[in-house]
């Protein structure tokens, strides 16, 4: 089977969101004290990052490679997702940007490269704030100009609150709400529903744990029952290598087909990079 692109991207989020929640909360800005304001030039606004995303191995047998988190079973495939983000940064916490996502596949008897579709997105980085909570929200339509994704297009929206229990302790929810339009001549699901619940434990200020459990991982087709995945969990430590740069490895399994006697060879290794390019 091959790697489920749902879970890639919603591995990719995570990895950004604890690298993100590793950093100590920074101190809001202050009023102006002079009658101007130097207004920020485009280039000054404008930023670029990099997220990448490798799905290895299983720790009994590296000859067995990613976790299908839909069965828990391995698979004989491993992949890296690469994924740049091109924004622009706007007013009271929003931002405009475009991404790209490039995948690279690999199991036995040959591999492959794909194109995934792009997304354009407007995030706004506080809906609603009182210190210790959080709310943001990114609203992305994806551009079909690959023949990969099947789609004319598809709209989803993302929704992250975060609660910071203390200097150490970060706590989070996550859902997304995924709806397609697919190609009448080539069918697909039509909506995807994901929640995760997230934590990050700040050894110090390089340094954290990291936990992620997808917990609802339901896709639907209209006329057909849906189809909904076993919650996975990952356990990670999350580092700044430099202050624009974070390297997150972490052990991934489905509890749910775990047991004693097979915990190490359905549990896999994977990581994540992710950094400021401008």
């Amino acid at each position: 089977m091959n790697l489920k692109p749902s879970f890639l991207s919603t591995a990719l989020i995570a990895s950004q969101l604890l690298a993100a929640a590793s950093h100590a909360a920074a101190p809001a800005p202050t009023a102006s004290t002079t009658s101007t304001e130097t207004v920020p030039s485009l280039r000054e606004m404008t930023w670029a990052s990099y997220s990448g995303y490798f799905s290895g191995p299983s720790l009994a047998n590296p000859s067995i490679h990613t976790l299908d988190t839909s069965t828990g079973d391995m698979t004989d495939m491993e992949g890296v997702d690469h994924v740049f983000t091109l924004g622009v940064s706007l007013p009271k916490n929003k931002k405009i940007a475009i991404t790209g996502n490039f995948r690279f596949l690999s199991e036995f008897g040959g591999a492959g490269n794909s194109v995934r579709d792009p997304w354009l997105a407007l995030k706004n980085g506080s809906v609603y704030s009182n210190g210790k909570f959080n709310l943001s929200m990114d609203v992305r339509a994806y551009i079909p100009v690959t023949s990969y994704e099947r789609l004319y297009t598809s709209i989803r929206t993302t929704q992250t609150a975060t609660y910071q229990a203390n200097s150490r302790i970060t706590l989070g929810m996550q859902s997304f709400l995924r709806g397609y339009v697919n190609r009448a001549d080539l069918g697909g699901k039509n909506g995807d529903l994901f929640v995760s619940a997230f934590s990050n434990y700040a050894i110090n200020d390089k340094i954290a744990l990291t936990a992620w459990s997808d917990l609802v991982q339901h896709f639907y087709t209209f006329g057909k029952d849906g189809v909904d995945l076993s919650a996975n969990i990952a356990l990670g430590v999350s580092y700044d290598i430099t202050p624009r740069w974070n390297i997150n490895p972490q052990l991934i399994m489905v509890p749910s087909a775990v047991s004693l006697g097979n915990a190490l060879e359905k549990t896999a290794l994977t990581a994540s990079i992710s950094g400021k390019l401008l």
